[in-house]
């Protein structure tokens, strides 16, 4: 990468990159431009003196203008750079600080789906022109242009591209076309990591990171973990592992149906308590009964399970609800382990409306005594 070519400010919530537009070239350009603009202006200087027929001045006029946009564009290189912010929720990328031609771009990180460099050939003059350019995939289905610099090189756009994909958790996968790079993860096993849902307070702890801050009925707990279920009908559950001030554990599951989210508030079973279930993941009854309540299945699911690492392991699951839709039985099966869990629904004004993000500095403040569900919930 060239040498200060890139500069990298980056914080748990917070990626800020600046990129340079100078590059040994531009004083190919600057020499040229000074080249073009000295003879142009010498020659309009004559044909005034001399009195040259106002067309012939008009003709030269295209060559004046072409010298001022090149000696623009030569300014341009040697001052301007991109400025490329992120957070947890905006892409934003600006060029100054002379004003430019290059377009800026303002998404929501959710729409973007992967980055990627593509190199782009041209034939002038029978000869080839080599472009790089740093380009977008949105989940919506475009495919859009950030960056496209004459003086760009391969590995100084990769580098932006490495830098974002990591800061936004997003999987480096191969896009057709792009210039070849020697990692990437293998689409058959790489975890998903844009959804599109309704608004609603469930889509900012769904896209919660660890450490981040939630608000449950009043009272503040860390996001200490979470694991990701990739479903083959596309839909993506996410298990959330919260701790409050005590140290105390809450289990909350946001399951996907499409454009919805529903959230579940969970507990692990004992595995001595559930030996009554009798379950077996080869012929899955059709109810099982559970503290005098009784429980039909609902739905049984495939697909990948993802803890820590960013190639899952094949799960199966298998969910139990009561007439009310209110209360689930949750049975995951892991390689030769299954896992139990009870669940009880959460209404979305359980959660509150505004996610308090890496608030590391604070100490949670409890506006409450205490959670609000106890065993008697779960009956």
């Amino acid at each position: 990468m060239s040498q200060n070519k890139i500069q990298i400010y980056k914080e748990s919530d917070y990626l800020e990159l600046e990129y340079k537009w100078y590059s040994p070239s531009a004083w190919f350009f600057l020499f040229f431009s000074i080249f073009w603009n000295a003879i142009s202006w010498t020659i309009f200087g004559g044909m005034l003196s001399s009195g040259a027929p106002l067309f012939a001045i008009a003709m030269l006029s295209f060559h004046l203008l072409a010298g001022i946009g090149l000696a623009y564009f030569t300014l341009s290189l040697f001052m301007n750079k991109t400025s490329i912010d992120v957070t947890d929720n905006v892409f934003n990328m600006t060029h100054g600080p002379i004003p430019t031609w290059k377009k800026s771009h303002q998404y929501d990180i959710q729409d973007i789906e992967q980055l990627y460099v593509k190199k782009k050939i041209k034939i002038q003059k029978g000869k080839e022109k080599e472009t790089i350019i740093l380009r977008a995939k949105l989940t919506e289905g475009r495919d859009i242009e950030l960056l496209n610099l004459p003086t760009s090189k391969v590995q100084d756009l990769q580098k932006l591209e490495e830098e974002i994909e990591e800061f936004l958790g997003l999987v480096d996968r191969r896009v057709q076309g792009e210039v070849p790079k020697s990692h990437y993860v293998d689409d058959e096993h790489a975890k998903r990591v844009s959804r599109s849902f309704t608004e609603s307070p469930l889509k900012s702890v769904y896209f919660a990171e660890i450490n981040d801050l939630i608000c449950l009925n009043s009272e503040d707990h860390r996001l200490s973990n979470v694991v990701q279920y990739d479903w083959d009908d596309g839909d993506s559950d996410r298990r959330l592992q919260l701790l409050n001030y005590r140290n105390e554990e809450r289990l909350i599951y946001l399951g996907q149906n499409g454009a919805m989210l529903n959230a579940y508030e969970e507990r692990l079973l004992p595995l001595a308590t559930t030996m009554d279930f009798n379950f077996s993941p080869a012929d899955p009854m059709r109810k099982l009964e559970w503290k005098g309540e009784v429980y039909h299945l609902s739905k049984s699911k495939s697909g990948k399970y993802f803890a820590h690492a960013q190639s899952g392991e094949s799960i199966d699951s298998w969910i139990y609800s009561n007439t009310r839709g209110d209360l689930l039985i949750r049975i995951e099966k892991i390689g030769s382990t299954n896992k139990y869990y009870e669940a009880l629904q959460r209404d979305q004004s359980y959660f509150e409306d505004k996610l308090r993000l890496n608030n590391l500095d604070k100490e949670p403040q409890i506006l409450r005594n205490g959670p609000d569900y106890s065993e008697n919930d779960f009956v």
